[in-house]
């Protein structure tokens, strides 16, 4: 990703300012946001890993869906991904199941090739974020096989 232009910082804090009233962010989501919308608009460059916890009914799919309204406004909506270990729970949030993003179905990396291989560089070549729900359903193995699936 390139860095914020300078001219682009205005319309980047309105944008920022207009996702927050309209999905009506409490300061703990506006703090997590702000530092999203920072890597997201290129003021910070370093790779963004961000791990928001909570209960049910805590406000975690509405930090998501502020994610998806600022990329919206700012016509990015192919920037990221948004993904679930379970089918259920990928249904919920509007999602994918991280087996299919990832192209996880019992194929170890070396073994895609081809076309394949090709789709799975095609489809992440404009992705800057994968942004997982339910993270806690994921085991270390998994973990790993999502690390090893992200270096195409």
């Amino acid at each position: 990703m390139l860095p914020a232009k300078p001219e682009d910082h205005e319309t980047n804090t309105r944008l920022e300012a207009e996702t927050i009233a309209k999905c009506t962010l409490n300061p703990k989501q506006e703090f997590a946001f702000r530092i999203f919308v920072k890597h997201a608009t290129g003021e910070r460059q370093q790779q963004l890993r961000m791990y928001i916890a909570g209960s049910a009914g805590t406000g975690k799919s509405r930090f998501i869906d502020s994610i998806r309204y600022f990329f919206k406004l700012r016509g990015e909506e192919e920037r990221y991904v948004v993904a679930s270990y379970m089918g259920i729970a990928a249904k919920n949030i509007e999602g994918i199941t991280l087996h299919s993003c990832l192209n996880l179905q019992g194929l170890s990396r070396m073994k895609l090739h081809g076309e394949v291989h090709e789709s799975m560089i095609k489809y992440w070549k404009d992705k800057d974020f994968l942004i997982i729900d339910e993270v806690s359903m994921i085991s270390l193995h998994f973990l790993h096989s999502i690390n090893k699936a992200l270096q195409l």
